[in-house]
């Protein structure tokens, strides 16, 4: 390629330097006219394709400057696994466990009081292109296998600078004493009451507290009947245990970062104690057992606790069930991107309207965009 610069005066000052008085105006070709140039090292042209200016190495097209479209803009909603339900006493009448918690639910899709524990959205991420993000999209805790055995908490997820924990492991119950949920995004629910250990104020406190920007807290157990608490959603308490029915686990958060609204992060549901009447756990919730039915385990990709064990038969241990795995959704306007590849991660891409949404829901890995 052959450079030319045309200008009107040029003024010799001290040395080699000289002075332009008007513009200079390098010769401006698209990508592929540049492609089917003969070029040699040094030389510089404008690329109306990238809006950059861009020289040639001797082997590639390096960009200088121009329009700055190194960095896109993206809207997230980034959920901590669900923890799993505890698991109760090997017997149809005795105390059962309570509901894991969910996992720690944060967004910046959308406007208000709607990340977790109902605080403020938070701010949109910027991305740079061409670097690898570090992702990790953790499995949700295990249930309790049996008396005495809390649930397990959720594993954690992060995405770039956005780390979410797991939600806390349902409680269980351990001889004539409440144990209660374990710590999380959202806490885990209490095991049964049986009996008050202590003043009724001590008992009372005993259950998971409330995190602002993180989720609420796993039901007491303050009824009189042998069954566990729900566990804590992002939107709402757990509800509270001591009863002989299966409670429901606490709201989730509602979010339409894919295009239409889904409610996730629901608390896990407690145990029956004596009964078989189960209330629906919300948002992605499991459904804690009864006497006829097993606990079932909270959704995956929902980040919503597992359901709270109750036993079948005497004899045999009242198995928690496992919280649901936790989920990474991204959504930028299509135009910003070309593409993205990734290593490690299981990706779910849609669209809605001129945005590309992906959903990743599983494994650890990188995603590097372009």
């Amino acid at each position: 390629m052959t450079s030319k610069i045309n200008v009107n005066t040029i003024e010799k000052q001290s040395g080699n330097n000289i002075s332009i008085d008007n513009s200079l105006n390098l010769k401006s070709y698209d990508t592929t006219a540049r492609n089917a140039l003969t070029s040699a090292a040094g030389d510089i042209i404008y690329n109306t394709t990238t809006s950059k200016v861009e020289a040639y190495t001797g082997s590639a097209w390096n960009q200088l400057g121009g329009a700055d479209i190194s960095t896109f803009t993206l809207e997230f909603l980034i959920i901590g696994a669900g923890g799993g339900g505890g698991a109760g006493e090997a017997h149809t009448a005795g105390d059962q466990g309570g509901g894991g918690g969910a996992g720690r639910y944060r967004t910046s899709y959308g406007s208000g009081s709607i990340s977790g524990g109902l605080s403020a959205v938070e701010n949109d991420l910027t991305i740079n292109k061409g670097v690898p993000i570090h992702v990790s999209v953790g499995a949700g805790g295990t249930g309790g296998a049996s008396s005495g055995n809390k649930g397990g908490n959720g594993n954690d997820v992060y995405f770039y600078n956005i780390f979410s924990i797991g939600g806390g492991g349902g409680g269980t119950e351990e001889g004539y004493d409440d144990v209660s949920g374990r710590d999380g995004g959202s806490g885990g629910g209490n095991g049964k009451r049986n009996g008050v250990h202590g003043s009724t104020a001590q008992a009372l406190q005993v259950g998971q507290p409330f995190y602002t920007g993180y989720g609420f807290r796993g039901g007491y157990s303050s009824g009189g009947n042998r069954g566990g608490a729900g566990g804590g959603g992002a939107g709402a308490v757990g509800a509270e245990g001591g009863q002989n029915y299966s409670v429901a686990g606490g709201d989730g958060i509602d979010s339409s970062i894919t295009g239409a609204a889904v409610g996730r992060a629901g608390g896990g549901g407690g145990g029956a104690a004596s009964g078989n009447n189960v209330t629906a756990s919300p948002d992605g919730g499991g459904n804690g057992g009864s006497n006829n039915t097993v606990a079932t385990v909270g959704t995956a990709n929902y980040g919503a606790g597992g359901g709270g064990g109750s036993c079948q038969t005497i004899g045999q241990a009242s198995v928690g069930a496992a919280g649901g795995s936790g989920v990474v959704i991204i959504r930028y306007a299509t135009s910003d991107v070309s593409s993205y590849s990734q290593t490690g991660l299981t990706i779910v891409a849609s669209t809605d309207g001129s945005d590309t949404i992906l959903s990743i829901n599983a494994g650890t890995g990188t995603i590097t965009f372009s």
